[in-house]
């Protein structure tokens, strides 16, 4: 199994501009990072370009690492923020791919074709639902449903608390179950993923 972090003397030497190892440490973090971005930005040209921009800060502002903490958590955050700085831009319109959506429980692909259509016109509802979301609730309810992190972490990343997390994350479950009952008032479940 490989290692989850590259060891604390990489990255020192990759903070002190050592190039190979600022080299190992993108190609070690390079697809994680990515696979974020992409689950927050659902678009693959602003998630490289996110991922970038973490390892330019990185390399510029590597000292403020805290070498008793993993690199991983830390190069995170700065992902989940750039993410969230984008966002707050208003750049782009947000929509989870399909694949992500997937591999969420959102949409199965052994279904007849009539269900597959009502699951498809369930996901073209969320997507419009999750645009018109905050940032913030849209950030939380992805990295919470899309990446499985949870509200700690999330928190982390964004410099607020679990609680906060947990709040936003509910508020973007509640608006997504009302909007769905709202349109499909058959739809079982939606009581148990609105308390989620």
């Amino acid at each position: 199994m490989p290692p989850r972090d590259i060891d604390a003397e990489t990255a020192r030497r990759a903070i002190s501009g050592d190039e190979p190892a600022f080299s190992e440490v993108v190609q070690f973090y390079w697809k994680r990072l990515y696979k974020t971005a992409v689950s927050i930005l659902a678009n693959s040209a602003d998630s490289e370009e996110i991922v970038q921009n973490v390892f330019v800060r990185f390399h510029r502002y590597g000292a403020s690492y805290d070498f008793s903490r993993p690199l991983s958590s830390y190069l995170y955050r700065i992902t989940v923020l750039e993410c969230y700085r984008f966002l707050e831009k208003g750049k782009r319109a947000f929509a989870p791919s399909e694949a992500d959506l997937r591999r969420a429980g959102w949409k199965g692909s052994d279904q007849s074709a009539a269900d597959r259509m009502m699951v498809d016109e369930k996901i073209l509802v969320v997507r419009e639902i999750l645009e018109r979301l905050t940032p913030r609730e849209r950030v939380c309810f992805v990295m919470r449903e899309i990446e499985g992190k949870g509200p700690a972490e999330i928190g982390e990343s964004l410099g607020i608390s679990p609680v906060t997390v947990r709040r936003f994350h509910g508020i973007a479950r509640s608006k997504i179950a009302e909007e769905l009952r709202l349109r499909f008032p058959d739809l079982p479940g939606l009581e148990n993923f609105r308390k989620s």
